[in-house]
């Protein structure tokens, strides 16, 4: 079974959709001027430090629940 991508309609279909979307994005980002070009820079900023907050935090999680796990699992082994 082909994905939808390997039809070269489909292909087509798909560049043309993203075409059309960073032409948009880029006439709404050049009508901008300057003061709002680095609020939009800012801003953009500003999301990338809260995800990679919550990157951090995640890890965080994940090394503790490994902690935990290992150490179930050296318990596990010295009583068996």
């Amino acid at each position: 079974m082909a994905s939808g991508f390997q039809i070269p309609e489909a292909r087509k279909a798909a560049a043309t959709e993203y075409l059309a979307a960073l032409e948009d994005f880029t006439t709404k980002w050049m009508a901008l001027d300057d003061f709002a070009r680095i609020q939009e820079d800012l801003e953009q900023v500003l999301i990338l430090y809260t995800l990679q907050g919550y990157k951090r935090a995640f890890i965080g999680r994940m090394a503790r629940s490994l902690q935990v796990g290992t150490g179930i699992a050296l318990a596990l082994f010295l009583v068996a």
